[in-house]
């Protein structure tokens, strides 16, 4: 009776196959909208199941409100890494996540340590089109902690910079705090410039902040 004990704790504890070996890893790759869930352990003689669970708070787990990656079974005695990619996540937003197997014929599923990560931010929301490059261009960035902006640009499809632009109404709309803030400004583009398509470029501040892109078609919307 005490080795079933200790054997289903050490399930509970790290996730697991028959070799009881395994954990949750860090999440890599994260950007605004998703993120590489990762974890390693090795498989029973008899082959094992897998697949990740992950929700915006740690009460979620285990419940309807979670998400869950599909089922893998790995064969009998793999091990190693394993990992899933998860899409369609919430811009700036806190996630936790966890392993979670069995071996195969299990009726449960036994999860590993618990992990989290932040979502990047937001990006650039801008119009698609806009009548005439002398148009005043409203564009936002967030969520985000970003609220300023250095430079705006228009530029060409071969990445080639067509216009620099004057930015208007600088930080009036910040709204909300935090990684909930929205930076909202206007830029007008000092050269008039032909019917086509084109790239919005917008640099943050402070420097070293990754610039926003976002297509921008001049003329006939």
């Amino acid at each position: 009776m005490a080795r079933a004990v200790r054997f289903g704790v050490c399930w509970v504890l790290v996730l697991l196959l028959a070799a009881c070996s395994g954990q949750t890893g860090a999440a890599t790759d994260v950007d605004q909208t998703g993120a590489r869930l990762n974890a390693s352990g090795s498989a029973g003689p008899s082959g094992s199941f897998y697949f990740f669970e992950y929700a915006r708070s740690a009460s979620d787990l285990g419940t309807s409100r979670a998400s869950k990656t599909p089922t893998r079974r790995p064969g009998a005695g793999a091990s190693g890494a394993f990992s899933e990619t998860v899409r369609g996540l919430t811009p700036s937003s806190g996630y936790v996540f966890r392993a979670c197997g069995a071996d195969n014929g299990s009726s449960q599923a036994f999860c590993a340590a618990t992990r989290s990560f932040a979502t990047r931010a937001g990006g650039l929301v801008s119009p698609s089109c806009i009548p005439t490059s002398t148009t005043p261009i409203r564009f936002a960035i967030g969520p985000d902690m970003v609220y300023d902006v250095l430079a705006v640009y228009i530029n060409q499809p071969n990445g080639q910079q067509a216009s620099d632009s004057r930015i208007t109404d600088r930080g009036t709309e910040v709204i909300g705090q935090g990684p909930e803030a929205v930076f909202r400004a206007t830029a007008t583009p000092y050269t008039s410039l032909p019917q086509g398509d084109y790239t919005l470029f917008v640099q943050p501040s402070p420097i070293g902040l990754d610039a926003f892109t976002a297509p921008l078609r001049i003329g006939g919307c």
